[in-house]
């Protein structure tokens, strides 16, 4: 009976060395074999559970078959190229009201109403959908998103002093998250763009801080982080909670691993309402690489967001408190970089598994062949 030693031996001396180095090669790769092929940005452009807003238009008018047949096109066209889902109401042709519209998300939601103000029906309908699906504001961050790893969006308040320290708390999260970048799964091909709605532009801006809970009397500073198709990643920060590690740590959040410990009703977030055209998608199949409305692509983003059916994506409370994930972002920084802090202990034992167990089942197996084949001789 050979020993071990020389049964070793003979395996580096017999065996294929490709076979040899198979679980060194293995365990050489910069993720461990069941790394997610997705970060939580590219899961964002998904629409898996995207919250749709509802429009229900109110009229009383009696239409030609033509008109009929013009908005019905115009409105299937609107719910394919956005999150909208729009529905008719036709109440009695005797009473003769004015078209209108009303908004709804889910019951939590106040609803926003919308007046015709004596528009013709088709007129009313072409400025509702202009109203509800852009705005200025709307139009950058759509400009920006598709490329840019996520879209900060400062909400001025009245005081200028207290918007000023929210400004400069966010360039400093911008300034120290962008050496991070490049360390992430899946870099974006843009850093994160920081944008700034006026004090004085809110009224112009009705639907969009309708859809971020922004109450359009709040006077304090409100930031927000949105990325992918529009989604709002973490909580809205007013006034003093608007801090340098707050931002950091929700930008580490976009950009890490969807393995990671992120609780599922962020890695959704709840989307503002926006257009949402086939340009748009295609420019945003060629920046990731895939299309994340392709079929077999959702399927593996559905089980790995775990939804399921009908669950809406509107964010539960949040898992860590505000001021608790802010110590978190600071550690991060000052340790490793925030995103292999996310999947850093189940990195490790993933790695420290494979690292003990591959090796020795390699060695095993070819000691095991090596006995068969000398038994095999030795038979008459």
């Amino acid at each position: 009976m050979h020993s071990m030693a020389a049964i070793v031996r003979q395996i580096f001396l017999q065996t294929p060395m490709h076979l040899v180095l198979a679980p060194f090669l293995l365990l050489a790769t910069p993720f461990p074999l069941s790394a997610c092929r997705y970060t939580v940005r590219e899961i964002g452009f998904s629409t898996l559970a995207f919250p749709a807003y509802h429009l229900t238009i109110h009229h009383s008018l009696e239409l030609a078959q033509q008109d009929v047949d013009q908005l019905a096109e115009l409105c299937e066209k609107t719910m394919a190229e956005s999150n909208l889902v729009i529905e008719w109401v036709q109440r009695p042709t005797h009473r003769q009201d004015d078209p209108f519209a009303i908004l709804t998300l889910d019951s939590l939601k106040t609803p926003l109403v919308f007046r015709s103000g004596g528009r013709t029906l088709s007129a009313f309908v072409l400025a509702l959908r202009q109203e509800v699906l852009s705005s200025s504001m709307r139009r950058q961050i759509l400009h920006e998103i598709p490329s840019a790893h996520a879209v900060v969006l400062l909400i001025a308040g009245k005081d200028p002093e207290q918007t000023q320290r929210s400004r400069l708390a966010i360039r400093q999260a911008l300034q120290q998250i962008k050496p991070v970048l490049s360390l992430m799964p899946k870099p974006s091909a843009a850093p994160p763009v920081a944008l700034e709605l006026p004090f004085s532009r809110r009224g112009q801006e009705r639907v969009l801080l309708w859809s971020l809970d922004v109450l359009d009397q709040a006077i304090e500073p409100t930031a927000i982080v949105l990325y992918g198709r529009g989604r709002r990643m973490g909580p809205a920060l007013q006034g003093d909670k608007i801090t340098t590690e707050a931002i950091y740590y929700l930008l580490s959040l976009v950009g890490a691993d969807c393995e990671c410990d992120l609780d599922r009703s962020w890695l959704l977030g709840p989307m503002i309402p926006l257009s949402w055209t086939e340009k748009t998608q295609a420019l945003v199949a060629h920046t990731l690489g895939f299309d994340p409305e392709n079929p077999l692509v959702k399927m593996e983003l559905f089980q790995i967001a775990k939804i399921g059916p009908g669950e809406n994506a509107r964010p539960r409370p949040s898992v860590l408190p505000l001021d608790q994930s802010a110590g978190m972002a600071k550690q991060s920084r000052s340790a490793v970089p925030a995103i292999n802090t996310a999947i850093g202990k189940r990195f490790t034992s993933q790695v420290l598994i494979c690292f003990l167990i591959l090796p020795a089942v390699s060695i095993l197996a070819g000691a095991l062949i090596i006995l068969l084949q000398k038994k095999r001789r030795s038979l008459p």
